[in-house]
């Protein structure tokens, strides 16, 4: 249920956000790859 209410304020977010929606995709995409990139550091390291 959590997940759900969370997946639906991202997609709102992204539908009203002020940047266009290519620069907005570019952001999330960028977001994610950071995100990966700190979690495997973190797994390689223990």
């Amino acid at each position: 249920m959590r997940l759900r209410l969370f997946l639906a304020g991202v997609l709102v977010g992204v539908l009203v956000a002020p940047a266009s929606g290519r620069e907005t995709w570019q952001m999330l995409r960028n977001r994610l790859a950071a995100s990966i990139d700190t979690v495997l550091r973190l797994g390689t390291s223990a």
